[in-house]
């Protein structure tokens, strides 16, 4: 692994520091470690401040004012260092070309081409960092973690192709506008998305006897549309339902050339399009259907008992790790009842009163930020920090595999051991913080690090062993109670 740059402590900047002055009042309210384990099962890791906070908001409030944040001028300064976050994908493209052409045999060529693949990456180096960045510094601790469980459900990888760099961007913009919104909506939105679009071949998905020269039927779009995003293996699709599916979004694809449209939007391509009649889940689509038919084929998955039953469960399952059948019951009713009213959803799962059932096991990304957030927050969206979650095992923005990270286990053998080769770096960068702050007991780091396990019995003990604020950190985020929220 590379070392961190000894400079790196010195520059790291503390951007929590009103909400620790407001922590450290004498007349602020006093929380509990069930309150702390709230907060920790329901966000990306607890700040000083965060447990008053709550208290003083009471849950059902502080929950309605996370899902319905008020503007967070702190973080959008913080993402304004990136100036790529604000470009379209036109914009990107041009600023950041992809170099074509055969490959140039002097030197001097070749090195111009390795530069300008290297500049090519500078939109998702930069998205990285700013996702780092909201995790950790977002107010809107909640609906960042919903943001984050549907990039996931909605996998799309980074660098599937070149166009990746200007087109990744658009999927987070419709993730973020749709999240707590209606399923409906949002299932639509990434489905006319181009980054999903080019990352599971749907661009080249044509009618077999199309005018689309060597392009054809593609099923790979059809197949993860049934099995990941929608009603899932257990709805008992067939192969003739995917071949159907896939035949109903031909021609869905992405304009490229300016004088189509707007480069790296949505296009329908009607003379790629099979006219024909389809069949999907005992639905029949009758002939001479175009663009519509996607769209009713949206209407069915969406609402499809199966997608409702499946999906409820997977959101239970990122909050509560294994929950039990009467709490996804439970969750489903409240899907089926607001027409999949995802801000309804979600509220349903925090209120629930097995919430706190289960211990989910937290993500490199989770982890890393859970440690940056209760040292301050700490400001570590930085390209070494990207680089150490990947070499934990994680990619910020997504993986290859279509399924995401749903079933990664991130506590195997392997996963610990980078973990805890991890541990010594995360320690530096927050030392100089918790030494300035005053926190250098193993109390303290107890009491900052795991406010839910405060006063547990031998626990401030296991963290001992150092002198040094970076070194109890490093044990703090290693004990087994802060591998899991």
């Amino acid at each position: 692994m590379r070392r961190l740059p000894r400079h790196l402590p010195a520059i790291l900047v503390l951007l929590g520091a009103g909400v620790l002055a407001r922590g450290g009042r004498a007349d602020a309210p006093v929380g509990t470690p069930a309150d702390a384990a709230f907060l920790t099962r329901v966000t990306y890791g607890v700040a000083p401040g965060d447990v008053e906070h709550l208290v003083r908001r009471g849950r059902a409030a502080w929950v309605a004012e996370q899902l319905a944040p008020a503007p967070d001028p702190q973080l959008d300064r913080t993402l304004g260092r990136w100036p790529t976050l604000g470009m379209r994908p036109g914009e990107l493209r041009d600023a950041y070309p992809y170099p074509r052409g055969p490959r140039p045999e002097d030197s001097m060529g070749r090195t111009m081409r390795r530069e300008a693949r290297q500049s090519q990456r500078t939109p998702l180096d930069e998205r990285s960092a700013a996702r780092v960045a909201r995790t950790v510094l977002a107010k809107a601790q909640l609906r960042e973690r919903v943001v984050g469980f549907w990039l996931d459900h909605f996998n799309v990888y980074p660098r599937k192709t070149p166009a990746m760099a200007w087109l990744w961007g658009t999927h987070e913009e419709v993730v973020r506008a749709h999240a707590l919104g209606r399923f409906r909506d949002l299932l639509g939105a990434v489905a006319h998305n181009p980054a999903m679009l080019v990352y599971l071949d749907n661009t080249r998905n044509a009618a077999e006897d199309g005018e689309a020269g060597e392009r054809g039927l593609n099923e790979n779009y059809a197949r993860e549309l049934l099995e990941l995003h929608t009603v899932g293996v257990e709805a008992g699709y067939t192969q003739d339902d995917v071949r159907d599916v896939a035949r109903i979004l031909t021609g869905w694809g992405v304009v490229i050339d300016e004088d189509r449209g707007e480069p790296g939007s949505f296009r329908f391509r009607s003379q790629w399009h099979d006219r024909g009649a389809k069949r999907v889940l005992g639905v029949d689509f009758p002939p001479g259907g175009l663009e519509d038919e996607g769209e009713r084929l949206l209407d069915l998955l969406a609402r499809h008992p199966a997608t409702v039953r499946r999906l409820s469960a997977r959101l239970c399952r990122a909050f509560v790790g294994t929950p039990t059948p009467e709490m996804v019951g439970r969750v489903e009713e409240v899907w089926r009842s607001t027409d999949g009213d995802l801000t309804r959803v979600v509220e349903a799962i925090v209120s629930d009163p097995e919430l706190m059932h289960g211990a989910p096991a937290r993500s490199p990304l989770e982890w890393v930020a859970a440690a940056a957030r209760a040292a301050g927050p700490v400001d570590v969206a930085d390209p070494t920090t990207v680089q150490l979650l990947e070499d934990m095992g994680q990619s910020v923005l997504g993986t290859l595999p279509p399924t995401g990270y749903d079933d990664v286990d991130w506590l195997s053998s392997d996963a610990l051991v980078r973990r805890a080769q991890a541990a010594e770096r995360v320690g530096e960068w927050l030392g100089p913080t918790l030494s300035r702050d005053g926190v250098d007991t193993p109390e303290e780091i107890v009491a900052r690090f795991l406010p839910a396990h405060a006063g547990q019995a031998g626990l401030a003990e296991r963290i001992g062993g150092s002198t040094w604020s970076s070194g109890l950190a490093a044990h703090v985020i290693s004990t087994p109670e802060f591998q899991r929220r």
